[in-house]
């Protein structure tokens, strides 16, 4: 059957979707990739499925036990792409989260405090160390915008802040 893939919740993850299913990949042997539902733990489900590299068809193995309607991709790919903006925009991430959010049918579901930490720690990734020296901050200002990024001043000789 055919199916579509989306980010999963951790960088670089992928989900696959099928009839309204999803999936992750749980290991992968001899160009087959094999994959179990993503509600395996929460529910209990022991369905399992393969996607043959050549063939790029998703053949389920084992059924479900769950309905189709635990599983909310919308709201997955709205928290994907405020991850992703944390990353790319300056502003505050309270902004991002409710800049998104708004006019989403997913924004409802999702909520500033579960994704909070994880907007700030890839952030913190992307963007360099406060500098020490008003010449640090010259170096790096060429590389990067701090707007918004940083709460701080740099003082000069006199105490005036540059």
């Amino acid at each position: 059957m055919e199916f579509s893939l989306i980010e999963g919740k951790r960088k670089y993850s992928w989900n696959y979707i099928a009839e309204g299913y999803r999936y992750t990949k749980n290991r992968e042997n001899n160009g087959i990739i094999y994959l179990k539902c993503t509600l395996a733990k929460e529910c209990a489900c022991n369905s399992l499925a393969r996607v043959d590299a050549r063939t790029h068809l998703l053949e389920v193995t084992r059924g479900h036990n769950n309905s189709q309607a635990e599983y909310k991709s919308d709201s997955i790919v709205l928290a994907n792409r405020i991850k992703r903006s944390a990353v790319s925009s300056t502003g505050t991430l309270r902004e991002i989260f409710d800049d998104e959010c708004r006019g989403s049918s997913a924004g409802p579901s999702l909520t500033f405090k579960k994704l909070e930490s994880t907007m700030y720690k890839r952030r913190k990734l992307e963007v360099p160390n406060i500098p020490l020296s008003p010449e640090e901050f010259v170096e790096q200002l060429i590389d990067y915008s701090y707007t918004n990024t940083y709460r701080f001043s740099i003082a000069n000789d006199n105490g005036n802040a540059v």
